[in-house]
């Protein structure tokens, strides 16, 4: 059915671009025609990456969900893992540098037409202020492929996380990401694993908002505290409570300090 249909597609047409968020977020919205051997592509391609994508992230991947997130997030506090590195990306599906995410596509992916038109799609122009603009950077966020292409760009980051002789496993660090949000969960994270994070980062020509982001300590009590931070977990996905103390049923966020 792809073939079929890639061989009939001569380029994705432009795409709508929304304004979401209060106004500074995008939404570029594909046509029908596009979203359609999106979904295709999607299906043939997905398995692929699959199975070089790591245990430790959740959004938008089959059989996987917030709830699987959330349970991972009670197993690492559990295992005594209650300092939390909660990062908050800039305009990340925005920012994402075709060609350094076409050569991670391109390591698994070998068929030439596919390829194409995945270049295609990240270079589709949209429409804003009835003016057609071309698209430089990032991947089309309300496309069906988006998601897909994001976990194979931040997948390098779950790996180095999660690599057992890497430089974070050795101080007990882990990784939870969903999508673009992600938290890190140690007994204690150093300062230099944070640094050496921002640096990897940086190189992946991605920013930290560092007004959103935040270190903290949790920890589980009897008493209701203050319920800070870690809004993608409790308020995007509609939880009032990530982490249940058998006795209380709540789980106290404490802020320790703001990253600077």
């Amino acid at each position: 059915m792809l073939h079929f249909l890639i061989s009939r597609v001569l380029a994705p047409f432009a795409v709508d671009n929304l304004l979401f968020g209060f106004g500074v977020s995008e939404l570029n919205i594909p046509t029908i025609k596009d979203r359609i051997v999106q979904m295709c592509c999607k299906l043939v391609i997905e398995p692929i990456f699959e199975a070089d994508f790591e245990d430790c992230s959740y959004g938008f991947r089959p059989k996987r969900s917030a709830q699987d997130a959330i349970q991972a997030i009670r197993s690492n506090l559990k295992a005594g893992k209650s300092e939390v590195y909660d990062a908050d990306l800039s305009g990340f599906f925005d920012n994402i540098p075709h060609d350094k995410l076409m050569f991670l596509v391109e390591q698994r992916i070998t068929d030439r037409r596919i390829l194409k038109l995945i270049r295609q799609w990240l270079k589709a122009p949209y429409f804003e202020d009835n003016k057609l603009h071309k698209n430089k950077k990032g991947t089309p966020q309300g496309g069906i492929i988006s998601p897909l292409l994001a976990n194979i760009y931040l997948n390098l980051v779950d790996k180095a996380v999660m690599r057992k002789d890497g430089y974070f496993y050795k101080y007990g660090v882990r990784i939870i990401r969903y999508a673009d949000d992600f938290i890190l969960m140690a007994n204690k994270i150093p300062e230099h694993c944070l640094e050496y994070l921002n640096s990897m980062l940086e190189r992946m020509e991605l920013t930290v908002n560092q007004d959103k982001t935040k270190l903290v300590s949790l920890w589980l009590g009897l008493s209701e505290q203050r319920k800070s931070l870690l809004d993608f977990w409790v308020s995007r996905l509609d939880m009032t409570v990530i982490c249940m103390a058998e006795s209380t049923n709540i789980l106290i966020f404490v802020p320790a300090k703001r990253v600077k």
